[in-house]
């Protein structure tokens, strides 16, 4: 289900860790499943809000979640183009999605200047602890 594009807007403002909600494709929905018609109710939509709040506030502390990840990981960091310190500074939310069942938020992260549409997929449960992350 896609989010209401102005709703977005509204929250994240021209925070430069988000990419526009007017960008094509749209990365801003609740995940109804694969092929699925599955009804979201007003609770989910609620609930997206929120995290999508919360995380405009913290980016910074989330993408900090990922990147320190990151660097532990010496095998996948030295497959990312530019992989440097100040990459942390100029990676962005291209997508944020709610999945209902179990209830997690994933997002991917990319910098369009060095890693020519490439991302960290990424995955936080409802507390915000970071559940997993790849680079595609």
């Amino acid at each position: 289900m896609d989010m209401d594009l102005c709703k977005v807007h509204e929250i994240l403002g021209d925070n430069s860790r988000f990419i526009s909600p007017f960008s094509d494709p749209c990365g801003y929905y609740i995940w109804t499943g694969a092929g699925e018609r599955r009804t979201i109710g007003e609770c989910m939509i609620s609930l997206y809000w929120d995290c999508l709040n919360y995380a405009a506030v913290h980016a910074d502390a989330l993408i900090g979640q990922v990147f320190d990840a990151l660097q532990e990981n010496v095998e996948m960091n030295r497959r990312i183009p530019g992989f440097s310190p100040d990459m942390r500074q100029k990676l962005r939310f291209e997508s944020f999605v709610l999945e209902p069942e179990p209830i997690q938020i994933s997002s991917c992260l990319s910098n369009p200047e060095i890693m020519f549409g490439h991302f960290l997929a990424c995955c936080w449960d409802l507390e915000w602890n970071l559940l997993y992350f790849y680079y595609c």
